[in-house]
């Protein structure tokens, strides 16, 4: 039987070449992954080319000798079956199901190729493979039907991982799998049927290419600005991780300063120095498992049986020296910080894990000392508590169960009750009170704030509305404002709306914006005040010394009210440096034509100083702590109307 149709032989070799150029010519991040897939296409590509030269030699016996001809023939199936096997790897490690299997069964998988390669490689003496006569003819061994129902069973067990692992692969991946599955197959029947047509190198060939156009690892999932894996192929190795209960030490490496060496550098700067860092990560982590998270983070993933405080003591020592780039003379210093996180330890999951490392990953500068943070237990229990409260408050923010309770504001020119704070309050039946300092932040990251101070808002103005409080002298209600709400200016008009749904008007309302969120005249909360004032609400600039405003800014912009913060009054009255830097300032701001309110004040002590400074209202627990509204009526009615002292503490 040496008469064979190998036209199709011919069309593999063409097909795999084709393959493997735009495939090494094509962008990709070497895992083993992909140094499977091209020892596959290379072992593919041999084995069409040995078939080749087996046909050849088999038709020439007068130029082939038997014996060469014999040793074509075992290379040929030694490869071919190996390409089956490289397959059947392929397919474990792109749906992760290596992980899954104990190492037992990893060697019982292996079990029948190497079985293979011993019957192909003793078959010369053998013969139950195949064998050459004296006189040049081809036969087929009784062991090449047990050949090609090994190739099947592991085409048949390839195309089960597929499917039962489907969630982990895309829609291209899973079609182009089956399909070289099923070209096999066909292939493996149609050369029982038809031996002298030889189809398995054309099946093998044709489920390359349909493998190669799905490929995500190595195109997809690579980032070509800077050489290392992207985001996505970060969530997918993180996830597979977690699925399989597999352990990693992560490095994760966060730089700050972008927009200072921006500035120095101009983009493309920024971008090489990037790549300089990436190229540092590639080449001392083991497996270039290194990962671009986003323009400021890398995370780096290691086995747990390895040193990784040395690695991020390596990368500290690296990042510690400057770097140049083109076009700019100077040396460039990049900010940074290291976390070591160990998993699952301290995340179970890969949003947890996000979570986690936004919470400890803090903005980095150059003048931190400690560089390297290894999260500890006490880490993970701040996270958990903090993953707790965003339950709650997704909760809150969902049924609007939030408190609110209001603190007076005394008016000193009467002692008088003249406005109320709303403060809100969250509680939880596990975590019992959550502060505000705890969730308000977290509000803002998980993107809640808005719902948060519309709530705030609306209760607030319907008691005012309700009990009539104009009347009661309650002339303003202060409510909070974070710095991302007043960069929105109420853009969409919400607040005026909850405000005019109340039958309030808008002087009414006071919000109060922290100085501590930077309210330049040019900057976006300066905006978001200015666009505020208009919509005819006060404003009240508050923590007035602890942020970063000067009396230019509080001149510019058309704030109401500035509230010293009861840190500054109390270093005051310790020191008289401070009261007298105090005293200048309440006097220019009054010169402003701004008015001051003064908190902190916690007893009569207090309050003799803030008289002695010639504030215009004050707040403290000397009046009244935050109350709720039915514990308010009796304090307003004993001040506003029956002119009782104020110093009247409610706890």
């Amino acid at each position: 039987m040496n008469e064979w149709v190998n036209n199709y032989e011919i069309a593999a070799i063409v097909i795999i070449i084709a393959v493997s150029v735009l495939y090494f010519a094509g962008h990709r991040v070497y895992t083993k992954t992909s140094r499977v897939f091209y020892t596959m296409l290379l072992t593919g590509l041999a084995s069409a080319i040995i078939d080749e030269l087996a046909i050849y030699g088999l038709a020439h016996p007068e130029i082939v000798s038997r014996t060469a001809n014999i040793f074509i023939n075992v290379a040929y199936f030694v490869t071919m079956m190996a390409a089956v096997f490289l397959y059947a790897l392929y397919v474990l490690f792109v749906t992760g199901s290596e992980y899954r299997y104990s190492q037992r069964d990893l060697t019982i998988f292996t079990l029948p190729i190497v079985i293979e390669f011993f019957l192909i490689i003793t078959s010369p003496y053998t013969h139950i493979m195949f064998y050459i006569d004296e006189a040049g003819i081809y036969h087929r061994g009784p062991g090449m039907t047990q050949s090609f129902v090994v190739m099947g069973l592991y085409m048949l067990f390839m195309a089960y991982q597929t499917i039962s692992r489907s969630d982990h692969l895309t829609l291209v991946e899973i079609l182009s799998i089956l399909m070289y599955n099923g070209a096999i197959i066909i292939s493996i029947i149609l050369q029982v049927i038809f031996p002298e047509v030889l189809l398995t190198s054309f099946a093998m060939a044709v489920g390359m290419l349909l493998v190669f156009t799905s490929m995500q690892g190595d195109f997809v999932d690579s980032d070509k600005l800077l050489g290392t894996f992207s985001s996505d192929a970060w969530s997918k190795k993180i996830e597979q991780a977690f699925e399989n209960n597999k352990k990693l030490t992560l490095l994760i490496v966060r730089f700050g300063g972008y927009e200072k060496i921006s500035t120095q550098v101009g983009y493309e700067g920024c971008n090489d120095v990037l790549r300089q860092i990436a190229e540092f990560l590639m080449k001392l982590i083991p497996g270039h498992q290194v990962y671009h998270l986003s323009g400021l983070y890398f995370g780096c993933v290691l086995d747990t049986d390895v040193d990784a405080r040395g690695y991020a003591v390596a990368i500290e020592d690296r990042l510690s020296q400057n770097f140049m780039t083109d076009g700019y003379k100077g040396n460039i210093k990049v900010p940074f910080s290291i976390s070591i996180v160990s998993c699952p330890e301290h995340a179970s999951n890969a949003h947890e894990l996000d979570f986690l490392i936004n919470m400890v990953c803090g903005e980095p500068s150059e003048y931190d000392n400690e560089r390297i943070h290894v999260v500890t237990d006490e880490d993970k229990a701040k996270f958990d508590r903090r993953r707790a409260i965003e339950v709650a408050l997704e909760h809150a923010v969902r049924t609007g169960d939030f408190s609110v309770q209001y603190q007076p504001i005394i008016r000193m020119s009467d002692m008088k009750v003249s406005a109320l704070e709303a403060l809100v309050r969250l509680r939880d039946e596990k975590l019992g009170r959550i502060y505000p300092d705890e969730f308000i932040s977290l509000a803002e990251d998980i993107g809640s704030i808005t719902q948060v101070t519309e709530c705030v808002l609306n209760r607030a103005a319907s008691f005012m509305a309700k009990y009539d409080l104009k009347s009661k002298g309650i002339k303003k209600m202060h409510v909070n404002l974070t710095s991302s709400e007043c960069r929105r200016g109420d853009a969409d008009g919400r607040l005026a709306s909850i405000v005019k749904s109340n039958n309030l008007e808008p002087y009414m309302i006071c919000f109060e914006i922290s100085e501590s969120a930077h309210p330049g005249e040019m900057n976006p909360v300066g905006e978001g005040i200015v666009k505020l004032h208009d919509a005819g609400m006060g404003i009240v600039l508050d923590d007035f010394g602890t942020g970063y405003s000067n009396m230019t800014e509080i001149v510019a912009l058309p704030i109401d009210l500035v509230k010293i913060d009861r840190s500054f009054l109390w270093t005051a009255m310790m020191d008289d440096g401070a009261m007298t830097v105090l005293r200048e300032f309440i006097d220019m701001i009054h010169k402003s034509g701004k008015k001051v309110l003064v908190t902190g004040v916690e007893d009569e002590k207090g309050l003799n100083v803030v008289k002695e400074l010639e504030a215009d209202y004050v707040q403290g627990y000397c009046f009244s702590m935050p109350v709720d509204q039915e514990d308010l009526f009796d304090y307003i009615s004993n001040v506003n109307q029956y002119d009782m002292s104020p110093i009247q503490k409610y706890r």
